[in-house]
C-alpha cells in the first residue's frame, strides 16, 4: 500500500508542529517567571504570592520595568522583559494605579510552582488539538478537492495563531509577527471554507480565492513592516469571525442546506459560549479566573466540521453511530460526575478563593463540551466502513473518510516525541544540579526507547482494528487465503472471504470479479461498492480477453474510469476470468511491487472458481439424476397403483369359495406388499404438506415393524409448505434415517420429533439402539456397505437443499440424526 502525498503535504504538518513545540517550550521555559501575569496593554491580571515580592496589585498598568519602558517594549518585538535578571534581584517598576503614578521595587522571584501551575492551567494545549485535526484531515480525508485544502488550512492556521498569540505578550520567537501573519492569512481560508461548507452557496468565479489570498498576503506584509494602523489587526480579527458567521448564516436561506447549516451554526455558538461568557465576565470586572477553561469549548469546532462533512457516511452506518453516541454519552456522564466531585473537593479543600481552584471547575465544565465535540475527530474512523461510489468527477465528490495504515505509526510518533522533547526541555531549563539533571535525562530517554518497544504493536492494533475496522494483514496473505478457502469451500465462502478479510486488509474499496466458465460467457462473481450502471458489459469483457494478456496489468487500458488495475484470472495459461480493482485507500495507488501478490491471489481465485464450477456441474448432474430417479419412482408407483393393484382388485372379484385359503391369503399378502411399495415410491400424502407426508410415512412403517420395536411420532401438526423439492428431500432423508434405525440399530424405540415453522425445519430421528462405532460413522462408503451409502445419500440430499445434517452416535446408547434447514431470506411461504 502506498500513499500519494506531495512533498509539501509531507513536510507541512511537521513544520507546523515545530512551530507549536517552540512556542510551547517558550511558554514554560523561556518566558520569565516574573511572579505576575499581564495582557498586551500591560495591565496586571494576577499576582502570585501577593505582598511577598513587592507592592503590585491586579489592575495596575505597567509603565516601565527596569530600564525598559512599556512603549519601547511594545515597539521592539525583539526585547524581552526581565532580560538577564536572576532570581531575587530587585527591579524598579513604574506603575499607574487608580490614575496615580507609583514607583516601587519588585523582587524578581524566578521559577515558582504557583506560576508554573497557572501556565499549565491555560490554553497551551489547544493548538495541538487543531494540529491533530489537520493531521487527521491530511491522512484520512479524500478526495483531494479545494474543500479538503481549505479544511487543512483552517486547522493548521488556527493552530499557529493560537500558539503564537498565547505567548505574544512575552515576545518569544517573533511570536507577534507569526501571530499577525497567520491571522491575516486565515481570513480568505475561513471565508472560503464557510462559503463552501457543507456545500457551496453558489458557483463562485475561479479567480476569487486567489485574489482574496493575494490581498491577505499584502496585508500580512504591510503588518510585518508596521505600515498598518494599530486598529487594523482588531478589524481583521473581527472580519475573520463575523465574515465566517455571516457566510455560514447565508446557508440558512438555502432550503436544501438549511438543516445542515442550522445545527452547524448552533453547535459553533455553543462551542464559543464559554469564551463569550468569560469575555463578558472580564468586561463586568470579574477576576480572570481561568481563560484556558473558557477556551476548552473551542475544541468542539474540529469535531463539528467532521460530523458535517461525513453526514452521508453517518447515514450509511447507523449501528456504529449508535455505538459512538453511547460511548460519548458514557464519557460525558463520567466527566459530569467528576465535575461534581471536583466542586465538592474545591469547597472541602478551601480552594474557592483560589483562581487555580475555580479554574479547575471551569475547565471540567468546558471539557464536557470538548469531549462531545472533538471526540468526533477521534471517532471519525468509525466511518471507515461506509464507502459509497463517488462517481467519476472529482468536483461532485463529497469529502469522505479513508483508511490509512501509515496513520497509526504517525499518530504514535506524534504522541510520543513531543512528550520526550518537552520533558527534556523542562529538565534542561529547571534543573541545575548536574547529577540530578543527567540522571533524569537518561531516565527520560530510556523510557522513550522502552515505551515504544512495549506499546507500539498494541497501539497499532487498536488504531487499525478498533478505529478503522481493518483486518490484520498477514505476512503470507496468499497462504492464508488458500488455507481459509480449503477450510470453507464454496463460491459464497470465497466471496465472503474476499469482501470481509482480503480486500479490507489490502484497503481495496471498489472491485468486481468475473468468471468466464465455458469461455463463451462472463458471469459476475461479485461487485464491491459499485452500482450496476458502472460495470462493463459482458461483450466488453470478452472482447478484452486475449490469449496471452498484457505483460504488465498496470499498463492495461481501463474498461471504466473507476478501474485502477486489471488483473486476469489464469489457469494453466488459459484466461478464465478477470478481476477489476478500483478505489484503494489512501490514494488509489497499486505499487508494482504488489503485482506478484495480486497475481498470486488471482491465480488461487481462478483455481478455486474452476473447482467450484466443476463441483456445481457435478452437483447439477447429481440433482438431475435424483430428479430422474424421483420421476421414475413416480412412474413406477403410478403403474403399480393404477395398473397392477387395479388388476389384483379385479382378480379378487372372481375368487370364490372354491379357491383355496392359501391362495386368498397369498393374494392379500401380495396386495398389501404392493401397497407398501407404492407408498415408498410415491408418497401421495406429501402433496398435502410435509407434516402429513411424514405422519403417513411413520404409519406405513409401523405396519411392518417387528413387535419388539416402536416408533414414536412426536411432531406438532402444522400446515406450512416449503416447496416441492425441499419437502421431498426432507421426506427422503427421514425415510432413510428411520429405515436405517429399524434395520441396523436393534432399537426398542425410534423417536421422530422436532419443530416445523414458517422459515425453519428442525427434525430429529433418535433411537436407543446399539449405536454406530466412530470409525464406521466417518468411513467413506464402500460397495459392500449399504448402510454407509445410505448415510452418504442423506448428506448429499441435505446439501442439495442447503440443509445441515448432523449424525451423533454413542456405542451402546443409540444414534441421533438431526436435520436443520433455514429458508432463504427472500423466501416467505405461507
Amino acid at each position: 500500500m502506498k500513499q500519494n502525498l506531495s512533498p509539501f503535504e509531507l513536510v507541512l504538518p511537521w513544520l507546523v508542529l515545530v512551530v507549536l513545540l517552540v512556542y510551547t517550550v517558550g511558554r514554560f521555559a523561556w518566558a520569565p517567571y516574573g511572579g505576575f501575569t499581564f495582557d498586551q496593554a500591560g495591565v496586571v491580571l494576577e499576582v502570585f504570592e501577593p505582598g511577598r515580592n513587592g507592592d503590585l496589585r491586579p489592575g495596575d498598568r505597567l509603565l516601565q520595568i527596569g530600564e525598559l519602558s512599556w512603549g519601547e517594549y511594545q515597539r521592539d518585538q525583539g526585547r524581552l522583559l526581565f532580560e538577564a535578571v536572576t532570581a531575587g534581584t530587585p527591579v524598579p517598576l513604574q506603575l499607574e494605579r487608580e490614575q496615580r503614578l507609583i514607583e516601587t521595587t519588585w523582587r524578581y522571584p524566578g521559577f515558582r510552582w504557583a506560576e508554573l501551575l497557572q501556565r499549565l492551567n491555560s490554553e497551551w494545549w489547544l493548538p495541538f488539538v487543531f494540529w491533530l485535526a489537520g493531521l487527521t484531515t491530511l491522512y484520512l480525508i479524500r478526495p483531494r478537492t479545494t474543500l479538503r485544502r481549505l479544511l487543512l488550512g483552517f486547522h493548521f492556521l488556527t493552530a499557529i495563531w493560537l500558539a503564537a498569540g498565547s505567548v505574544s505578550a512575552w515576545h518569544i520567537g517573533q511570536s507577534i509577527a507569526v501571530f499577525h501573519t497567520a491571522l491575516w492569512l486565515s481570513i480568505p481560508v475561513y471565508w472560503a471554507l464557510h462559503f463552501s461548507f457543507p456545500r457551496p452557496l453558489f458557483r463562485a468565479p475561479g479567480w476569487l480565492l486567489p485574489v482574496l489570498s493575494g490581498v491577505a498576503f499584502i496585508l500580512a506584509g504591510l503588518d510585518l513592516f508596521a505600515l498598518l494602523p494599530a486598529v487594523a489587526l482588531p478589524l481583521g480579527a473581527t472580519a475573520l469571525f463575523l465574515g465566517s458567521v455571516l457566510l455560514l448564516g447565508l446557508h440558512l436561506f438555502r432550503p436544501s442546506q438549511r438543516p445542515e447549516a442550522r445545527w452547524l451554526l448552533l453547535a459553533l455558538l455553543v462551542s464559543l459560549a464559554p469564551a463569550l461568557a468569560m469575555s463578558v465576565a472580564w468586561t463586568l470586572g470579574a477576576p480572570p479566573v481561568f481563560q484556558g477553561g473558557a477556551l476548552l469549548g473551542i475544541v468542539t469546532i474540529p469535531g463539528i466540521y467532521f460530523f458535517a462533512a461525513y453526514q452521508t457516511q453517518l447515514q450509511a452506518l447507523q449501528a456504529p453511530v449508535r455505538r459512538l453516541v453511547t460511548v460519548l454519552a458514557g464519557i460525558l456522564g463520567l466527566l459530569t460526575l467528576a465535575t461534581l466531585l471536583l466542586s465538592f473537593g474545591v469547597d472541602w479543600l478551601n480552594l474557592d478563593t483560589s483562581t487555580f481552584g475555580w479554574g479547575l471547575v471551569i475547565a471540567f465544565f468546558s471539557l464536557n463540551l470538548a469531549v462531545l465535540g472533538f471526540g468526533a475527530v477521534f471517532a471519525v474512523p468509525a466511518l471507515a466502513g461506509a464507502y459509497v461510489y463517488r462517481g467519476e468527477s472529482p468536483a461532485t465528490q463529497q469529502l469522505e473518510l479513508i483508511a490509512n495504515r501509515y496513520f497509526a505509526a504517525t499518530l504514535f510518533v506524534v504522541l510520543l516525541l513531543p512528550l520526550a522533547f518537552v520533558s527534556t526541555s523542562l529538565i534542561l531549563v529547571f534543573l541545575t544540579e548536574p547529577v540530578t539533571r543527567l540522571f533524569l535525562l537518561a531516565l527520560n530517554w530510556l523510557l522513550a526507547v522502552i515505551i515504544p518497544l512495549l506499546s507500539y504493536v498494541p497501539f497499532k492494533r487498536v488504531v487499525e482494528q478498533r478505529l478503522f475496522g481493518l483486518p490484520v494483514l498477514p505476512a503470507t496473505i496468499t497462504e492464508t487465503y488458500v488455507n481459509q478457502l480449503v477450510a470453507q469451500p464454496g463460491r459464497a465462502a470465497l466471496v465472503d472471504l474476499l469482501q470481509t478479510e482480503i480486500l479490507p486488509a489490502l484497503l481495496i474499496r471498489e472491485s468486481a470479479l468475473w468468471f468466464f466458465g465455458d469461455g463463451l460467457s462472463a458471469s459476475l462473481v461479485y461487485a464491491q461498492a459499485l452500482p450496476p450502471a458502472v460495470l462493463p458489459t459482458e461483450e466488453e469483457l470478452l472482447a478484452w480477453r486475449t490469449p496471452a494478456g498484457p505483460e504488465d496489468e498496470s499498463d492495461t487500458p481501463p474498461l471504466r474510469p473507476w478501474v485502477r488495475l486489471l488483473v486476469p484470472l489464469r489457469l494453466q495459461d488459459r484466461q478464465v476470468g478477470v478481476w477489476l480493482l478500483g478505489r484503494r485507500d489512501p490514494d488509489n495507488l497499486y505499487a508494482r511491487q504488489e503485482l506478484p501478490m495480486l497475481r498470486a491471489l488471482a491465480a488461487q481465485t481462478a483455481a478455486a472458481l474452476a473447482n467450484f464450477a466443476q463441483t456445481e456441474r457435478l452437483q447439477a448432474v447429481y440433482e438431475a439424476n435424483i430428479d430422474r430417479n424421483e420421476e421414475e419412482r413416480r412412474w413406477l408407483g403410478h403403474e403399480l397403483h393404477d395398473v397392477t393393484l387395479s388388476q389384483l382388485g379385479v382378480m379378487s372379484m372372481y375368487l370364490d369359495g372354491a379357491v383355496p385359503e392359501q391362495l386368498l391369503a397369498l393374494h392379500g399378502e401380495i396386495t398389501r406388499h404392493l401397497r407398501q411399495i407404492v407408498a415408498g415410491l410415491r408418497p401421495i400424502m406429501l402433496e398435502y404438506g410435509l407434516w402429513t407426508g411424514l405422519n403417513q410415512l411413520v404409519d406405513d412403517l409401523m405396519e411392518r415393524l417387528p413387535h419388539e420395536t416402536e416408533i414414536l411420532f412426536d411432531l406438532p401438526q402444522v400446515s406450512w409448505r416449503y416447496g416441492e423439492k425441499v419437502e421431498l428431500a426432507v421426506f427422503r432423508i427421514l425415510q432413510l434415517a428411520i429405515e436405517n434405525a429399524l434395520r441396523h440399530s436393534q432399537a426398542e424405540l425410534v423417536r421422530v420429533y422436532g419443530q416445523l415453522s414458517a422459515q425453519q425445519i428442525e427434525l430429529i430421528v433418535e433411537d436407543n439402539g446399539v449405536g454406530i462405532p466412530p470409525e464406521k460413522l466417518q468411513a467413506k462408503p464402500r460397495a459392500d456397505s449399504e448402510y454407509h451409502f445410505g448415510l452418504e445419500m442423506m448428506r448429499e440430499r441435505a446439501a442439495l437443499i442447503g440443509a445441515r445434517l448432523h449424525i451423533a452416535s454413542t456405542v451402546g446408547e443409540g444414534t441421533r440424526v438431526t436435520l436443520s434447514w433455514q429458508a432463504p431470506p427472500h423466501v416467505v411461504d405461507e
